[in-house]
């Protein structure tokens, strides 16, 4: 029996491929050995179809930095795995309802939506939640019955100058311990005083910035299709890849560790098993070593910007006792031992 692939303009425009796979790790993602920021990014848009397996949940990273720190070059870099920049580099400028198109159009693949600060603050939170929920709005039809909801499965990747906190705090909304799991924030500062890079192949930073956006607009969409076939060859990966998640965890979590920390390393780990399945299929030019690596200087860049591994709620009290006593200093408070004048 013949099938016939019926598919929406949205999604030919999406998955497109230009080049070879071999072309694409020589060019693109040979690019990113060295660096941290980059190679976790590839990794990170390869989660998408281990989710279906893995019975993962949803969820986002996003990478914070000042602007021309290379955060965007980042998510170029892991746009190509899928297609060309045109169909998956997006931005966080955008309705409820184009959001939740795009997100059913990256169903099983990766969402990337550039420069948060670009978006309205009210509409971060709920589009956040939305993302890493998998569900759309519940919407009636011309008859007023509750139509189906859409759902989805999607890694969504991001990138701005503010974290999600702060950009909430600019409606005097507060980010809940949740969102802060849903969506991980990271540091673009990878901590060679050149922003995401710390191995720039021998090129200025700017140059080896403007290479990057040059190849990754060259060779797109190959890497994706062949990182899937990898994971429908690998016998008992869905047993693999949720061992790799529960190692990561376990190795680099305190034992008292709070459960929202050691919920975010799974998601970690499961960033370390793609890298690792895409090493050994032949797809990254990576080692093993690079990729752990790579995801464990971002788990500490998150634990960092969190404030340590205890209960997210903790870390907010004392941020907030801090800054109150910023803010205010002798105003509101006295001296236990004044000094006073000889």
């Amino acid at each position: 029996e013949k099938v016939v692939m019926q598919q929406t303009p949205g999604t030919a425009k999406m998955y497109k491929s230009s080049g070879t796979l071999d072309e694409w790790k020589t060019e693109v993602a040979a690019k990113s050995v060295g660096n941290s920021r980059l190679s976790f990014m590839l990794c990170a848009a390869l989660t998408g179809p281990m989710l279906f397996l893995t019975g993962g949940e949803n969820g986002g990273f996003h990478i914070v930095g000042e602007s021309s720190k290379g955060k965007s070059t980042a998510l170029r870099m892991a746009a190509s795995i899928y297609g060309d920049q045109a169909g998956h580099f997006k931005s966080w400028r955008t309705t409820d309802n184009a959001a939740e198109s795009l997100a059913i159009f990256s169903n099983d693949s990766c969402l990337i939506l550039d420069e948060i600060g670009e978006a309205p603050a009210r509409a971060c939170g709920d589009m956040a939640y939305m993302l890493a929920n998998g569900l759309g709005k519940a919407r009636a039809n011309r008859d007023g019955q509750a139509r189906a909801v859409s759902q989805w499965r999607t890694t969504f990747l991001s990138s701005g100058e503010i974290t999600l906190t702060q950009k909430l705090s600019e409606v005097e909304k507060k980010a809940q311990a949740g969102q802060s799991v849903r969506v991980v924030e990271f540091l673009a500062d990878a901590g060679a005083g050149i922003g995401v890079f710390e191995n720039c192949h021998g090129m200025r930073p700017s140059d080896f910035a403007i290479k990057i956006k040059e190849v990754s607009s060259k060779f797109y969409g190959t890497a994706g299709p062949a990182f899937i076939e990898a994971l429908i060859k690998k016998a008992e990966i869905a047993n693999e890849i949720n061992n790799i998640c529960a190692d990561f965890s376990n190795k680099y979590c305190e034992k008292e560790a709070d459960g929202q920390v050691i919920r975010v390393a799974r998601k970690f780990g499961l960033c370390l098993a793609a890298g690792m399945i895409a090493v050994e299929s032949g797809i990254l030019p990576h080692t093993v070593q690079d990729i752990e690596n790579a995801v464990k200087k971002c788990f500490d860049s998150w634990l960092e910007l969190r404030g340590g591994q205890g209960a997210g709620e903790d870390a907010t009290i004392l941020k907030t006792m801090k800054l109150f006593i910023e803010l205010h200093g002798q105003s509101r408070f006295q001296s236990l031992t004044p000094r006073t004048d000889a």
